[in-house]
């Protein structure tokens, strides 16, 4: 059985509450590719995280931190999906539309008209 400890715990939310952090400037920059690069690198945390059976309860102080830092992770998120969610919804409505122009100039080239 792998049981996290309280250091390694606060470690990975940090690591991710950093990471957010980056993903947001990023994004604030339009750099696609750090964004992405720097997801993965997110996912790769909290994967670890999950890995374990089990964490070490936290207390007192760390208990607060881990808060903070989970506040601090979820407002990087809101902030992030602002700016992101727009642009998805603008990418796949150009997607559609690519599709359909697709599809027509098919039916046209193909001698269906």
């Amino acid at each position: 059985m792998k049981t996290m400890n309280e250091e390694t715990v606060i470690h990975l939310y940090e690591n991710v509450h950093h990471i957010t952090h980056e993903m947001l400037l990023a994004a604030q920059m339009k750099n696609w590719e750090e964004f992405y690069s720097l997801g993965r690198q997110c996912d790769l945390e909290v994967k670890t995280l999950k890995s374990y059976d089990s964490v070490a309860k936290l207390s007192g102080q760390l208990l607060d931190r881990k808060f903070e830092l989970i506040q601090g992770i979820l407002g990087t998120d809101r902030a992030i999906r602002k700016i992101t969610e727009p642009w998805m919804q603008q990418l796949d409505g150009l997607l559609k539309n690519n599709s359909a122009s697709m599809k027509l100039e098919y039916a046209y080239n193909s001698g269906a008209f």
